[in-house]
């Protein structure tokens, strides 16, 4: 079970819907530990080690996995410190990405990326 506002607070003017205070018998049940994003070596380690091999032109396979893999962490990146209202810019997103999130479009990259 995964708790984005860890179970103790209701959720007004945030961009979670639906999410309230849990009873504390219900808390009591569960271990809780914070778990924050994949650092970057091992979030580009990640995605190098899970993108299937696949033919490219120009330059080895492995040198554009990683290249690959280093833009997609650095635009996730992005997109994550805009959620947290972290950029420079001012720049605002409403939705973050996880790693999740970040292996499915790799590979929905991919799929068309393959596709004639």
């Amino acid at each position: 079970m995964t708790d984005n506002l860890r179970g103790l607070t209701e959720d007004y003017g945030s961009r979670y819907v639906g999410r309230f205070s849990q009873d504390p018998t219900v808390l009591d049940r569960f271990w809780k530990m914070r778990m924050d994003y994949m650092g970057e070596e091992a979030e580009v380690s990640l995605l190098e080690a899970t993108t299937p091999q696949l033919e490219v032109r120009g330059m080895s396979f492995e040198a554009w996995r990683k290249e690959f893999s280093v833009r997609l962490r650095r635009a996730a990146d992005r997109v994550r410190q805009a959620y947290c209202r972290q950029t420079e810019d001012g720049a605002v997103a409403e939705a973050t990405i996880s790693t999740r999130v970040l292996l499915r479009f790799r590979d929905l990259l991919l799929l068309s990326y393959r596709s004639p």
